[in-house]
């Protein structure tokens, strides 16, 4: 199976994610596949393809590190693209108060090295909210992520770490929850 370590957000961030992707589809200067709503997250690790086995042995780790972590607040602020802003790929909301989410996510790349997996590069805590296909018009799509570059998405409590399948389909992804593992109060 097709899988990933995630976080989910919250649904209030979720919605405001949601008006910020109207806003910048209205414009039209851009084609863009937008995240559907209920496929929002912060993805800590891309797995790829992975045996039942393998997902056996990585929930066994995820449980030991959720274990280690408090539940705790991040606010879901501004937008930014990958890799830049002459050649935008990817549209994403930033995440402010990301220390611990890092702390997670460094732990779990350690981890996932001793059975193999290979390294990420650096972690940045983020949502994907829509992969750029081709820009019409550059100033005006420009102008509409400058103008969300400091919005305030709201805050959610991280509450959990969760082993995700994703399945392809030509409509997109489907994303189902295959484990789920509570932080400590």
């Amino acid at each position: 199976m097709r899988a990933f370590i995630a976080i989910d957000i919250g649904d209030n961030v979720r919605e405001k994610l949601v008006q910020a992707q109207d806003r910048i589809a209205r414009t039209k200067a851009a084609k863009i596949k937008f995240v559907e709503p209920e496929n929002l997250h912060i993805t800590l690790k891309f797995l790829g393809e992975i045996t039942e086995e393998q997902a056996e042995e990585i929930k066994e780790i995820l449980q030991k590190i959720a274990s280690k972590y408090k539940k705790h607040e991040v606010k879901v602020k501004g937008i930014g693209v990958f890799p830049n802003y002459s050649y935008v790929r990817v549209i994403w909301a930033g995440v402010e108060g990301d220390q611990i989410i890092k702390s997670m996510a460094n732990d779990i790349e350690k981890e996932l090295r001793k059975l193999g997996f290979k390294r990420d590069k650096d972690f940045v805590a983020h949502v994907t909210i829509g992969r750029v296909k081709f820009v019409k018009d550059k100033v005006e799509f420009m102008l509409t992520l400058k103008e969300l570059a400091n919005e305030d998405f709201g805050s959610f409590t991280v509450d959990a770490i969760e082993l995700k399948k994703s399945t392809l389909t030509p409509k997109g992804p489907i994303y189902e929850t295959i484990a789920r593992f509570e932080l400590k109060d």
